[in-house]
């Protein structure tokens, strides 16, 4: 029952907004993350500790303006997520560099695209317009809001992979497409060093692209004055070490110092209402 609430309330509340401007969907949803931060504690209380081991040096009022904003930009996400194709075909959704995309996925091996949960991080399926894109999800637990959200994004060119799913990974790869993973969360794979402090992280990016031998390129995607800017910022090289397990450690701990090196640019963009530190 609870699941079908769910999903006839995003759907039927979707239709409703349709024809409002995008902005003004954009403000409903900001004030509607904002609520959620008044009214979630635990997951409150999540992001404000968060933001205190990122941030030591800040103060309590400074956190909380920017726990605030992140809140209000997530409202924002989910308004990209929902209209996602509409998004994407706007001329204020922009590419930045989209060329060194287009000179490593000439080499005819396809492109995994590493990122992370900032911004408007599912706007960079505007890629799709040139290229065959996929992008790794996890599995929500609603199984019908699941699907509704994989309909809008394959509306919007992006085919969608669940996290765990060789089988269907193996298939895409053997198209050469561009590969999007966004694999900043906590997950019990290799320790690196985030913001200075010890913590676990995924590998997958650097995996793949070793074993496939394709090329990784950092981008993110971030909401600025004028719409969307989807930054596509450089090729990471893998530095080879003696063990496969060293090479995993040392490539992804230089993604997630690029990772640090947006988010402080941007804090309040960044999604910190889940654990990164545990």
């Amino acid at each position: 029952m609870k699941d079908n609430i769910e999903y006839y309330f995003i759907k039927i509340l979707r239709l409703l907004l349709m024809p409002l401007p995008l902005k003004i969907r954009y403000y409903l949803f900001e004030n509607i993350g904002l609520l959620m931060y008044f009214l979630i504690k635990k997951r409150r209380e999540v992001t404000l500790n968060n933001l205190k081991i990122a941030f030591p040096e800040k103060s309590d009022e400074e956190l909380i303006k920017i726990a605030k904003k992140s809140y209000k930009n997530m409202g924002k996400m989910i308004v990209v997520t929902t209209y996602l194709k509409e998004v994407t075909s706007r001329d204020d959704t922009v590419i930045e560099n989209e060329e060194i995309v287009d000179n490593e996925f000439a080499k005819g091996k396809g492109v995994i695209i590493a990122s992370l949960h900032l911004g408007a991080f599912e706007a960079g399926c505007k890629m799709s317009r040139t290229k065959k894109v996929y992008a790794v999800f996890r599995t929500q637990k609603n199984r019908k809001l699941n699907n509704i959200m994989t309909k809008y994004r394959g509306q919007a060119g992006m085919n969608t992979i669940m996290k765990g799913d060789s089988e269907a990974l193996n298939n895409a790869l053997r198209e050469k497409p561009l590969l999007a993973l966004v694999t900043d969360h906590y997950t019990s794979d290799i320790e690196i060093t985030f913001f200075g402090k010890k913590t676990m992280a995924a590998s997958g990016a650097i995996l793949l692209g070793i074993k496939y031998k394709i090329p990784i390129i950092y981008t993110y995607a971030i909401f600025d004055k004028d719409g969307i800017r989807i930054v596509n910022q450089e090729v990471v090289n893998i530095e080879k070490k003696e063990t496969l397990k060293e090479t995993l450690v040392y490539n992804t701990q230089k993604l997630f110092y690029l990772f640090e090196e947006t988010i402080k640019r941007y804090p309040d963009q960044y999604m910190w209402q889940h654990k990164r530190w545990r």
